[in-house]
């Protein structure tokens, strides 16, 4: 098993025949972003193989100046799931990103007003990234008025007050980065939080 940078073409092949399956539409950002921002050198795009097939995908969001990097979309084709791929996928992840603190992951809430199966695929999320040695951090998150739960892959000890603080920080960074100021002040909001 090997994990490899993915081409500009390799990511359009995936966008149109995998992501448009695995992602709800409402989800995705256009391809023609994905490519621009990997121009910019803001995105990176990694596909884990095994015996030369791709057999997952990973695409991450940069900010110069933050020391984590956001996992935008992460999944594991069908037919290799269940066989701990993803979770051998992320421990290579962090082994290639070894140069940052950590891989801060949005994973969207739990809510009332929600269907059950889209409750339920949030709660195998959370399992996923608990399960990976992701660990859940206590502060709020709303992009766009979705509301998310905040999880990171930390290489580092660190005190929590001053880990949340760093990611809640990054995730503002990740965001300042690629939208105008107005809309940044509208549509994102961080709160720490202790409960």
């Amino acid at each position: 098993m090997e994990i490899k940078r993915l081409t500009k073409d390799d990511v359009s092949y995936i966008y149109q025949f995998s992501m448009t399956e695995e992602f709800p539409k409402e989800e995705l950002k256009p391809l023609v972003q994905i490519l621009q921002l990997m121009q910019e050198g803001d995105y990176e795009c990694i596909g884990l193989y095994t015996q030369g097939e791709l057999c997952g995908y990973g695409f991450f969001q940069k900010a110069d100046d933050t020391e984590y990097i956001l996992l935008d979309y992460l999944t594991i084709l069908k037919k290799y799931r269940n066989e701990g791929y993803g979770s051998k996928f992320l421990n290579l992840l962090s082994h290639y990103y070894k140069d940052y603190k950590g891989i801060v992951a949005e994973v969207e809430q739990v809510t009332d007003h929600d269907s059950e199966e889209e409750n339920k695929l949030r709660r195998r999320r959370f399992r996923f990234y608990e399960r990976a040695g992701f660990e859940r951090l206590n502060f709020k998150c709303s992009v766009f008025n979705v509301p998310f739960c905040m999880y990171v892959f930390r290489k580092h000890s660190l005190e929590q007050t001053q880990l949340e603080k760093e990611v809640a920080e990054a995730e503002s960074a990740f965001y300042r980065r690629h939208l105008p100021p107005k809309i940044y002040n509208k549509m994102v909001k961080i709160e720490l939080t202790r409960e």
